[in-house]
């Protein structure tokens, strides 16, 4: 423990080795002195009782008759005599072995209680027996001074030796150690400063010679540790500039991508859907598929950018999963049936269908995994499986028959532009990115993915993601209650769905009669009750489904509908052109959701009205002469806006800016939404929708539906929207399905 007095800073180390040497020297001389006076009054004592034990034994010779005859002239004259010879002696006493006195001598002058008197007894002996004892006083005080005398002496000596000692102690540790000590902290404290010389420190010692070698060492470490900081600072500093630059670039370009695709395959869309000749349609079609992989591409790169920069933002929101996978799978049914691939999925009873997360970032990750799945399979099937695994998690597999992939590489896959061959770029196309993104999604998601395969046997993949309960609660779809009591006959040879309806059927009320071929089911409609629906399983052999249509078509006017279940999306017509009975064909995989609105849209209107009228919604934009402005300055992409509202039973009006959007808003009352640009010339749609929220065109506009429609593709431009007002938003490029929801969403249409 440091030495302190009273103040807030330990002492310096020479003022606290002196104090400590001072004080040990203090408490040695105490001691020294001390010990050095018992040392010489032990020694007097001890030649007191040699000398007592002599005179004992000349007694013994000469007195030992008188004292067994207690003769006491002989013992007083022998006494006497010895008294003479020895002028330190003060008492005499002899006694017998009974210890009875029989002389006692004092010397004339003496005193019993003198301070400095010695007594001592020895035993008188004659012939190896004990006849009595001698006992002496001794006055010491002469030698008692003389050993006071000396100890005062000894004293001075010692004091004055070690005081020498002490000095010696301290100048040593000065030189050897303090001074060098001191320096070190002044070199210490040079160590950050830059432009300080390093000191020259005396090396007292090798320890101390050792410790300024790495003092220097360290001096060295920490520049070039404060170098290495600021390159790094600076080098941080260009890495944050570059890829806030990289952003802005991407941001910049892909607006300026978006833009033209937008016309282009919006175009192209109106033009599929018009009378042109077979060439022509195919030409426009590989115009389609080329301006969508071009888009998968630029998603693709902007995606994992984003994922790059740590700028992806993931959502927190109730969603149904079961949906999310379905549509997933809808999106790819016409290119799996192109392929004669079958696709299914299943989720295991106890895994909650409505969950809390990512739904969009989920759904970018499974339409990877199956469009992967669809361009590397040529036969066979597709299947999602979702199971739960303990700890809150669940999982979803994604399996198919496809090429597969060696093993050796299933960790290589999702690494940035990789793919399980070379030869696979060239021939499957696609920029290797795919399967990096989704692992970092995922692992964004606090999940896990992982792939299994072996050449020409498929591959699997495992989603392990966490599973949350969603907080919202999902009303059934208030349809269902038109299902009970109506009786549906199903015949269904695929195994998976024919219990799959069955069962749901079941859930909503309906009453099911099954049949297992055409033959039995021909048999129930001809023997039971009315039968309100038909739901029939139709396979690549369509034989046994024309047969049974035409019969049962011929044998009533009033047969029930029919619905066909279909392994891939196809027409009907292409397959069995004359059969006008399927009133809707619902294809795999098989959704609730398209199973309760085929049954009930199949359904004649007049056996709905004998159960219970289902209430049917008014095509608003087709009666209300709905009015949209449209803001946009891209000519082409105007153009296309409108002609894709006209489709949807509006009328529209275009302004190339934001100003004379307001201007229009202004001037007139008859806009039932506006469709806004971002990026314009003169004001843009950020600014214009504030001023419309902030009431400048009127109070009446101040709750006006705005739609964002704009080709920056990051989650921020969205949020950015949202935050001003908008009330929703479209990225570039959009179709009329997509320009639809989003309408009927907000201004109740349905066209």
């Amino acid at each position: 423990m440091s030495l302190k007095l009273r103040t807030r800073h330990p002492l310096p180390l020479w003022i606290q080795l002196s104090v400590v040497l001072g004080g040990l020297s203090l408490v040695l001389i105490f001691l020294g002195s001390h010990i050095l006076q018992a040392i010489l009054l032990s020694n007097q004592e001890q030649g007191l009782k040699a000398q007592n034990r002599r005179l004992a034994e000349v007694f013994s010779a000469v007195a030992a008759e008188a004292i067994i005859s207690e003769d006491i002239e002989i013992l007083e004259s022998a006494v006497l005599e010895i008294a003479l010879k020895e002028p330190g002696l003060n008492t005499v006493q002899i006694t017998n072995e009974d210890y009875k006195p029989l002389v006692e001598w004092r010397r004339e002058g003496g005193q019993a209680g003198y301070e400095y008197l010695f007594e001592h007894s020895d035993k008188v002996i004659f012939m190896g027996e004990t006849f009595g004892y001698f006992s002496t006083g001794w006055d010491i005080s002469e030698q008692r001074q003389a050993v006071i005398e000396k100890y005062k002496e000894l004293r001075w000596v010692i004091g004055v030796t070690l005081a020498i000692y002490t000095a010696i102690i301290l100048l040593s540790v000065h030189y050897l150690l303090t001074r060098p000590l001191t320096r070190l902290h002044k070199k210490l404290t040079y160590l950050t400063v830059e432009g300080r010389p390093a000191q020259e420190i005396p090396h007292g010692s090798l320890e101390i010679y050792q410790l300024s070698q790495a003092l220097d060492e360290l001096r060295k470490s920490i520049k070039q540790s404060a170098l290495r900081e600021r390159m790094l600072a600076e080098a941080k500093q260009s890495a944050d500039e570059a890829s806030s630059a990289k952003s802005d670039f991407l941001a910049t370009v892909s607006h300026e991508i978006r833009t033209p695709i937008n016309g282009i395959l919006g175009f192209t869309e109106v033009l599929l859907k018009s009378d042109l000749p077979k060439e022509e349609n195919e030409y426009l079609q590989l115009i389609d598929m080329s301006g969508k992989n071009l888009l998968t591409i630029i998603n693709d790169i902007l995606d994992f950018s984003r994922i790059e920069s740590r700028q992806l933002e993931l959502e927190e929101v109730d969603y149904d999963l079961e949906m999310c996978i379905k549509d997933t799978l809808n999106l790819y049914s016409k290119a799996a049936a192109s392929k004669k691939i079958e696709l299914h999925y299943q989720i295991d009873e106890g895994v909650e269908r409505y969950q809390k997360g990512d739904a969009s970032r989920l759904g970018q990750v499974l339409v990877n995994l199956i469009s992967n799945a669809i361009k590397f399979t040529d036969k066979g099937f597709i299947s999602v499986k979702v199971s739960s695994l303990d700890a809150g998690f669940i999982k979803i597999t994604v399996n198919d028959t496809g090429i597969g992939f060696d093993p050796a590489i299933s960790e290589s896959l999702f690494a940035p532009f990789q793919q399980a061959d070379v030869s696979t770029t060239r021939e499957y196309g696609g920029t290797g990115l795919g399967l990096a993104i989704c692992r970092q999604l995922i692992e964004a998601m606090g999940g896990s993915i992982s792939a299994t395969s072996s050449p020409g046997r498929g591959s699997t993949f495992v989603l392990r993601l966490p599973s949350q309960k969603a907080t919202s609660d999902f009303d059934s779809d208030p349809r269902v209650s038109h299902m009970k009591g109506l009786r549906v006959l199903v015949v269904d040879d695929y195994p998976s769905d024919f219990k799959h309806v069955r069962w749901t059927l079941e859930q909503w009320g309906a009453e099911v009669i099954l049949a297992e071929n055409f033959g039995e089911a021909s048999r129930v409609l001809r023997d039971s009750e009315l039968i309100d629906c038909v739901i029939i399983d139709i396979i690549e052999s369509l034989s046994g489904h024309r047969q049974f249509i035409v019969s049962e078509q011929e044998k009533s006017a009033e047969a029930p509908p029919m619905l066909a279940i279909s392994p891939s999306r196809f027409e009907v017509d292409e397959y069995v052109p004359e059969l006008k009975k399927i009133a809707k064909v619902i294809h795999r995989p098989l959704s609730k959701g398209a199973l309760l609105k085929s049954v009930l849209s199949s359904v004649s209107k007049a056996e709905l009205d004998k159960k219970e009228s289902i209430s049917q919604p008014i095509d608003v934009a087709n009666e209300g002469g709905l009015c949209a402005l449209v803001v946009e300055d891209n000519p082409v992409n105007a153009k296309l806006t409108q002609l894709l509202l006209k489709k949807l039973g509006f009328t529209s009006k275009l302004a190339t800016n934001g100003q004379e959007a307001i201007d229009m808003l202004q001037e007139e009352h008859s806009f039932s939404c506006v469709l806004m640009d971002i990026q314009m010339p003169v004001m843009d749609g950020i600014e214009a929708t504030k001023k419309i929220r902030e009431g400048f065109t009127g109070a009446h506009n101040t709750g006006i539906c705005i739609i964002a429609v704009t080709a920056n593709a990051y989650n921020q431009d969205k949020m950015k929207c949202i935050e001003v007002g908008m009330n929703s938003y479209i990225a570039k490029p959009f179709d009329l399905k997509r320009l639809k929801a989003v309408l009927t969403d907000h201004i109740d249409i349905i066209v």
